[in-house]
């Protein structure tokens, strides 16, 4: 399915690499519009809840059945707690592109790490986040409510230089990202099988529990029930690698596509 990250974005610092021409309200028919022309195929939309209208927005797409996350937002705990009533359950990349904690001023940020409904997705390539960042939210939410994810571009594997990203010039040096006119990160080059390695090597975290946090976790965030697990009834949807986290076999649905015997 299709994961709509925007044109529903805050347009200041929060943007991050969303272009902000592109930026508007949410708007409930051009949802639906959308829904129509994707043939029913979107599956997860991330906005700013204190956007106007974007209340309307959250009910009317769960009442589509999509699932709604929060991100690229300035959103107060206030606002972000309206948003979660309505029926946000995942934080998009959290930390990044959104309000700054503060003691007096928890954000959305302090809203997420309370809720025991909501999810919070981390980007693990050790550049958008410290260790510890990720550290703290794995405490706060727990391991099962802690989805890991590369937030990776079209860049992935290819060589430092410049390129553009929703119409936005950009440079990769040293495999960092960045929107070349404002420094800021534009996603990343990461890869799920290094983000993976990050936590086991960096964090110290159990291999199991890092694998889950890439797979079963954001299945049952998207309520996929078929998804994210090898038991009986699951797509067989499999990565195999080695002590040193290289990959060695992938297999999507059944099929041999990378390594092995094909």
């Amino acid at each position: 399915g299709l994961h709509l990250e925007g044109p529903h974005v805050g347009r200041g610092k929060e943007a991050g690499a969303q272009n902000v021409e592109f930026a508007r309200d949410p708007d409930v028919g051009e949802l639906e519009g959308l829904v129509e022309a994707s043939g029913g195929n979107i599956r997860r939309v991330t906005l700013a809840p204190e956007l106007p209208r974007a209340l309307e927005y959250i009910k009317r797409a769960k009442e589509l059945g999509i699932t709604v996350a929060a991100g690229h937002t300035n959103a107060t705990y206030e606002e972000a707690v309206a948003g979660f009533d309505e029926g946000i359950t995942i934080c998009n990349h959290l930390f990044n592109g959104m309000r700054l904690f503060h003691h007096r001023e928890p954000g959305i940020i302090g809203a997420c790490l309370v809720r025991d409904d909501v999810y919070a997705e981390m980007i693990a390539d050790m550049i958008h986040l410290h260790p510890a960042a990720i550290n703290t939210a794995i405490k706060a939410k727990g391991l099962e409510k802690t989805i890991l994810i590369t937030d990776a571009i079209a860049t992935v594997g290819l060589p430092d230089g410049e390129y553009e990203l929703g119409g936005l010039e950009t440079v990769v040096k040293d495999g960092i990202s960045r929107v070349k006119a404002t420094g800021r990160l534009a996603g990343s080059t990461l890869t799920m099988d290094l983000a993976i390695k990050n936590l086991v090597t960096k964090l110290n975290l159990d291999l199991k529990d890092a694998v889950g946090m890439a797979t079963s976790n954001p299945a049952d965030a998207l309520n996929l029930s078929d998804r994210g697990r090898l038991i009986p009834g699951c797509v067989a949807n499999v990565t195999i690698f080695d002590s040193g986290f290289n990959v060695l076999v992938t297999i999507v649905k059944g099929k041999v596509l990378y390594g092995g015997t094909r």
